[in-house]
């Protein structure tokens, strides 16, 4: 499922799980794939598609936060 065509995101973690999950939905965000505004796929649905726990997606959000790719807001 990971892209390795795509801009990698600098990260400490680029080898966890969670740094993949971060790496790869960053570049697609710096891509255009996903549109300021819209929402990304949720934690099940990440998982699903990336073979890992909610737990690493939710580092992933965390990770992606932290650098201002995404921000959380209430439905």
């Amino acid at each position: 499922m990971l892209n390795t065509d795509r801009p990698k995101l600098h990260s400490r973690e680029a080898n966890s799980l969670h740094g993949r999950i971060a790496n790869d939905l960053g570049a697609r965000i710096l891509a255009g794939e996903f549109m300021p505004g819209n929402s990304l796929p949720n934690e099940a649905e990440c998982g699903k598609a990336y073979g890992a726990s909610r737990t690493a997606v939710r580092e992933a959000m965390k990770t992606l936060a932290a650098k201002s790719l995404v921000r959380s807001r209430p439905k």
